[in-house]
C-alpha cells in the first residue's frame, strides 16, 4: 500500500495533501523536544472564538511564536486548512488570509 492510501485510510493520519508538512513537523517536534502546546493546558490551544482574546490564548499564541517547531507549525496547519486552535502562533482569522505556499 502506498504511503497516501496509508494516510488516506487511516482516520487520525493527516490527508495526503499535508502528510509532507505533518512529518516536518513531527520531525521538528523530535528536534526540539515538548514544547508548550505538548505540556500546558489544551484548552487555551483551542480557544472558542468569543476567548481568543483572553490571557490563556494571548500566552498560548506567544509561547507558540517562540516555539522551534513554530514554522512547520503553521506550514502543516496551512496545508491542512486547519480552521480551530493557534497553530504555528496564529490564530484561524490570520491563517485564513495566508498562502499555504509561503508557509514554512
Amino acid at each position: 500500500m502506498s504511503q497516501d492510501a496509508a494516510l488516506e485510510r487511516d482516520l487520525w493520519a493527516p490527508p495526503a495533501k499535508a502528510a509532507a508538512q505533518w512529518l516536518a513537523l513531527q520531525e521538528a517536534l523530535e528536534a526540539c523536544g515538548p514544547v508548550a502546546c505538548q505540556t500546558s493546558d489544551a484548552e487555551a490551544w483551542w480557544p472558542d472564538h468569543k476567548d481568543i482574546h483572553d490571557m490563556p490564548a494571548r500566552t498560548a499564541v506567544a509561547a507558540c511564536r517562540r516555539c522551534p517547531a513554530a514554522a512547520p507549525c503553521l506550514a502543516y496547519a496551512l496545508a491542512n486548512d486547519h480552521r480551530y486552535g493557534i497553530w504555528g502562533g496564529t490564530l484561524p482569522a490570520e491563517r485564513r488570509g495566508l498562502n499555504p505556499a509561503l508557509a514554512g
